[in-house]
């Protein structure tokens, strides 16, 4: 991806997340916190290609990991997925 790309990318990773985690009451939420769970949990390079292979597996670890970053219990799994699945409509090759 391009700068540009990765730019564009990022803020919508977080825009999305954010979106999904303020549904539940998760009002302190930010893009930018959403985009550092999900680095720290990937610990590698976060692109549609990478989003696109998540496992079901996948899903849960984030959910915990969303949850200990927010020191709550109401992220879940599913919440993951849609988060995801908005991601990768913006993003659809």
């Amino acid at each position: 991806m391009e700068s540009a790309e990765t730019i564009g990318f990022i803020t919508t990773i977080g825009r999305e997340y954010a979106a999904v985690l303020t549904d539940v009451g998760i009002d302190d939420v930010s893009g930018q916190d959403c985009y550092s769970v999900i680095s720290d949990y990937l610990n590698s390079a976060i692109t549609p290609a990478v989003l696109r292979e998540f496992t079901g597996r996948q899903m849960e670890e984030l959910s915990v990991k969303f949850n200990r970053y927010f020191e709550c219990s109401c992220v879940t799994p599913d919440m993951m997925r849609v988060a995801t699945e908005r991601t990768l409509w913006h993003w659809a090759q």
